[in-house]
């Protein structure tokens, strides 16, 4: 190896020494920096989804709080014309025994909810959309239905609207 590199000129060793540290810094760009860069970038934008997560869920506890505090009575029938209907669709989902179906609730737009129901009773998701349909005026924009192995069982996802919005 010392034999070639004397062989070189001073030239071609400049050229090589040159090379050696581009390739160089190129591999510790590659190995270090740009993954360190894609990480915070990673980072950042779980970090931005978090808080925006945590500011609906202060806006939806809040709601929920003014719900609570002007129904009184947990028995007591929410009006269709006021209150959340996130937390309208939670309650009466809940008094309709599908409580444990319930997998996640969330907004959608200004005006909508969507639901996730896991391992419900069919029968008794239908019951419960007749009834907020019939006393509540909420209806069912759009549904998907998927059939489980176990009979009478179903996953959901449904988005639900006030009649007239």
């Amino acid at each position: 190896m010392n034999q070639w590199w004397a062989g070189l000129s001073s030239r071609e060793q400049r050229i090589m020494i040159i090379g050696v540290i581009a390739a160089g810094l190129t591999l510790v760009y590659l190995l270090a920096v740009e993954p360190f860069v894609k990480h915070m970038q990673e980072l950042d934008t779980s970090i931005r989804e978090q808080t925006e997560l945590l500011q609906w869920m202060q806006h939806s506890e809040q709601q929920i709080n003014t719900l609570r505090a002007d129904t009184g009575s947990p028995g007591r029938r929410v009006s269709s014309e006021g209150g959340s209907l996130l937390a309208l669709v939670d309650q009466t989902a809940k008094r309709s025994k599908l409580g444990k179906a319930i997998k996640r609730v969330e907004p959608e737009g200004s005006q909508g909810v969507r639901l996730w129901l896991e391992q419900a009773s069919f029968d008794s998701v239908l019951l419960w959309l007749e009834k907020i349909k019939r006393e509540y005026g909420i209806e069912v924009s759009r549904i998907n239905i998927e059939q489980l192995d176990s009979p009478g069982l179903v996953n959901a996802r449904i988005s639900l609207a006030r009649g007239g919005t």
